[in-house]
């Protein structure tokens, strides 16, 4: 399963037709899946699909995403990991996802506050790794009020 979940995070990292591709072929239900559960390995592959479809796609991929679960289920996986690579990962897909969120900047927020996402985001602020203080800061900024 790792393999297939590889060769995906590399198939929907190259463009937003691709992305469109592995979504129609109906794949996305099963890597949401997979990145809520199971092997290390499997889950950190699981993440790179998200956070590559969450990077590349259109704004229409990136709700349909959405809609799948991917922000709730990233920010229970940030409390999950220890690795910079893999929070870093997180986050750069939170961050896109919030980018190009519109007008669904607020079903992200309530996402992420059921997640208690808001919660390990303010806490990774504290983050010793520069890339993870960035990033976490640039996620906190899209909701200064919170």
């Amino acid at each position: 399963m790792q393999e297939v979940m590889w060769m995906l995070s590399n198939i929907v990292a190259d463009s937003e037709h691709h992305i469109q591709m592995v979504i129609d072929a109906g794949l996305m239900p099963a890597v949401m899946e997979r990145l809520g559960c199971g092997k290390f390995s499997v889950q950190k592959e699981a993440v790179w699909i998200v956070s590559n479809c969450l990077a590349v796609g259109t704004p229409e991929q990136v709700k349909y995403m959405v809609e799948q679960g991917a922000v709730g289920t990233l920010c229970h996986l940030l409390a999950s990991y220890a690795t910079p690579s893999m929070i870093t990962t997180i986050l750069d897909g939170l961050n896109n996802t919030l980018s190009k969120a519109g007008e669904d900047s607020e079903v992200i927020l309530t996402q992420m506050k059921e997640a208690d996402g808001l919660d390990m985001i303010e806490k990774l602020q504290q983050h010793g790794d520069q890339n993870i203080y960035r990033l976490a800061c640039s996620i906190k900024s899209h909701f200064p009020d919170v």
